[in-house]
């Protein structure tokens, strides 16, 4: 049978057509297989102590440069 004919005429092996396979999913990265309880909990507490010296330095940027003005007030004051 040829190529043109085999498309042409229905198989009857072929009578109803097979479910698509459902696409596999993505496979994780190499590090996020081997990444361990350990490795979380030291990402959550590097994360903590990011946050930590950010909300630092928002501090001493607004309450320390009121004080510094406060420091500077007072020793102009005494003179």
């Amino acid at each position: 049978m040829s190529r043109l004919a085999s498309l042409s005429t229905p198989q009857r092996s072929r009578a109803s057509p097979s479910p698509s396979p459902s696409p596999a999913p993505a496979p994780a990265s190499p590090s996020r297989q081997t990444e361990t309880t350990h490795h979380r909990m030291l990402k959550l507490v590097l994360a903590e102590v990011r946050n930590v010296l950010s909300t630092w330095d928002e501090i001493l940027l607004v309450d320390g440069m009121r004080v510094g003005k406060g420091c500077i007030d007072e020793a102009t004051e005494m003179e």
